[in-house]
């Protein structure tokens, strides 16, 4: 577990964003977002190995890799607020699908159950 609070202190500390990640990963942005904000419960090794190693280039990076251009860092501030947009649509995409299960499941038991008329 000490990458995983490696991962969530770089990121925090130096403003890296989950989709900087997912570019210099592969891996998903809300997967990696999900991993840092301990949504996603057991990570993979895999996944923990790629984002750690990928932290790790850009501290061990003489230049920094920090935002030099305005525009990169508007990039910075809106990245992370659209990233958070998209995984709050995502639940919400979810918990609609649960509920028209749980919806049609009821209907299916309720019609089974209905009085003769």
């Amino acid at each position: 577990m000490e990458r995983l609070k490696f991962i969530r202190k770089t990121a925090d500390e130096k403003n890296i964003t989950a989709y900087e990640i997912a570019k210099g990963t592969g891996l998903s942005a809300v997967g990696i977002q999900h991993i840092i904000s301990g949504r996603t419960k057991a990570p993979t090794r895999k996944s923990l190995q790629l984002i750690h190693d990928y932290l790790k280039g850009i501290l061990d990076d003489p230049s920094g890799g920090g935002a030099t251009s305005p525009s990169q860092e508007v990039l910075n501030v809106i990245v992370p607020l659209l990233e958070r947009i998209e995984a709050a649509l995502v639940e919400y995409g979810l918990q609609m699908d649960e509920m028209d299960e749980k919806l049609e499941r009821n209907y299916k038991i309720f019609l089974k159950n209905k009085p003769a008329d």
